[in-house]
């Protein structure tokens, strides 16, 4: 086990006695909402652990009174009020009391999730109180690193692209090699212009990276300015699901925003690029994935954080030229693998009860079933959106740094 931070904690015998009255409380209790975890070192926008569903590294701690320490025991076993072992033991002493530790910089050091088993775990706390024994808090979780997979009764899924690159040779993307991995797009080379074969940072493989220039923004010309593929999808489809894993570079200037793949729709003879970038969304609807900054949208900067990610919604019920930002209030973090996933079910034409889920890393951060993708019935779900850029229409979305994205394991799905 991992303690990123942290040291392994020595746990006095008058710790572990629990008087019979502390001992009732093992369950969940009241206070556990004391017990928070945030994606962000800087424990931007926590929530209760208790009932959490969480992914890759967390940062985890307490946040109620406190006198004295606080002894952190993940999986215990409890044995007659005390404490006899448990898969990871960390005792902290001062505030932030935090899981892993807290580093120099004050910053919560991060607990790995992936040294668990994906299914329910315990987090035991041991608090510090005036004059009585410490309080003992017990709270359940779960642990998603797998895959999201459907829910019980939904219809089986059939992969339409599974993509890792790691056969390809680092350097440039070519149209060829691009085509084959993620389906039928652009054959121009200057439409790749920036994107890369890269390794992995997580140790092995490929990545495809698109290098997002300073001062350039999706309507700037030349390389660095980003790239928008359409992909044409095998058929068309009324349910479908597209999901990847994501990287910004170190130091990223996340500026006013910018654009992220996602799949969309449109009636035959309607170009893919029609509902989006103000158009008209008569013949069609797209949901690619977005990051705003709060230079543009103050919402977004939210818990202090840089940016929010968003689905940026094209759809029939829109009010405006623009599509709709649905907020999945989750920053990403730079220098960060985040993995993501959005699926799609069309509405009865007409009717507004199209669905729209979305996750990242594990967690459910949008569940809405009240969408009204399209009025008309020739419209379905029939291609994939590669756009990876800032923008944005003018030079406020732009950065004045250099800053890349990785994205990898493109899985696309329907049902």
């Amino acid at each position: 086990m991992k303690n990123r931070g942290g040291s392994i904690a020595l746990v006095s015998t008058a710790l572990l006695l629990l008087t019979p009255f502390l001992q009732t409380m093992a369950a969940e209790a009241a206070s556990s909402d004391s017990v928070v975890y945030s994606i962000s070192a800087g424990r931007t926008s926590p929530e209760k652990l208790s009932g959490g569903s969480v992914r890759g590294d967390i940062y985890v701690a307490w946040t109620g009174p406190v006198s004295g320490s606080v002894y952190f025991a993940l999986d215990p076993v409890i044995v007659d009020g005390a404490i006899k072992s448990a898969s990871y033991e960390h005792t902290e002493r001062y505030r932030p009391y935090d899981l892993s530790g807290t580093s120099p910089s004050g910053a919560a050091a991060a607990y790995d999730t992936r040294d668990l088993s994906d299914g329910t775990h315990r987090l035991a706390l041991l608090v510090g109180r005036d004059g009585t024994s410490p309080e003992l808090q017990v709270v359940s979780f779960e642990v998603r690193n797998a895959t999201v997979t459907p829910a019980p009764g939904a219809p089986p899924r059939t992969t339409m692209v599974s993509a890792d690159f790691d056969d390809q040779a680092a350097g440039p993307v070519s149209p060829k090699s691009f085509n084959e991995q993620v389906g039928p797009s652009n054959g121009d080379t200057g439409a790749y212009q920036g994107m890369t074969y890269a390794a992995d940072t997580r140790g092995s493989g490929k990545v495809i990276r698109t290098h997002l220039a300073a001062n350039k923004y999706i309507d700037s010309s030349g390389e660095g300015r980003g790239n928008v593929l359409m992909v044409k999808l095998p058929g068309s489809y009324d349910s479908a699901c597209a999901a990847y894993d994501l990287r910004f570079s170190d130091g990223f200037g996340f500026s006013a925003g910018g654009k992220l793949p996602g799949l969309l729709g449109v009636a035959p003879g309607t170009p893919p690029s029609t509902p989006e970038g103000g158009g008209s969304t008569e013949h069609g609807w797209s949901g690619r994935l977005m990051w705003l900054g709060p230079t543009a949208y103050r919402f977004a900067g939210e818990g202090g954080n840089s940016n929010m990610a968003v689905t940026y919604l094209y759809h029939a019920r829109q009010t405006g030229i623009w599509g709709d930002n649905i907020q999945w209030h989750r920053p990403f973090v730079a220098d960060r693998w985040h993995h993501v996933e959005q699926c799609f079910i069309m509405n009865t034409p007409g009717r507004a009860d199209g669905k729209l889920e979305a996750w990242i890393d594990g967690q459910m951060v949008v569940d809405r079933s009240d969408v009204l993708y399209r009025d008309d019935p020739a419209v379905h779900i029939t291609h994939f959106d590669w756009s990876v850029f800032r923008g944005g229409g003018s030079s406020l979305w732009a950065s004045p740094t250099d800053g890349y994205v990785d994205i990898d394991n493109l899985h696309l799905s329907r049902s």
